[in-house]
């Protein structure tokens, strides 16, 4: 790999989406629509409030949903503040269990 290439990570894809089609449509979930842009944003403002709730690298980070936008930011803003995201879908059938 040349000094030129930047590895394509989760995170470096969204900043470069929101940089090079920041008003493209990124994200539906029902009648929402986010932009690139907006959800950089959102996923921007997660984090912040992940560290200043004393989240940090290496800190396990728990997510009780449905398959969701809020979702889909918190699988961009928890590696974004290095923190490792669990995520604990309310439609995992009840007989797969989750050990933490």
């Amino acid at each position: 790999m040349s000094g030129l290439d930047t590895p394509l990570t989760p995170l470096r894809f969204l900043a470069r989406a929101a940089e090079v089609h920041p008003n493209r449509v990124a994200v539906l979930d029902g009648a929402r629509r986010w932009t690139w842009a907006e959800f950089a944003h959102e996923v921007t403002v997660l984090a912040q409030a992940l560290r200043r709730s004393g989240i940090g690298p290496g800190d396990r980070v728990a997510f009780l949903g449905t398959n969701s936008a809020e979702l889909l930011a918190a699988h961009f803003a928890v590696p974004l503040v290095r923190a490792v995201l669990v995520a604990l879908n309310t439609r995992q059938p009840g007989g797969d269990r989750v050990h933490l």
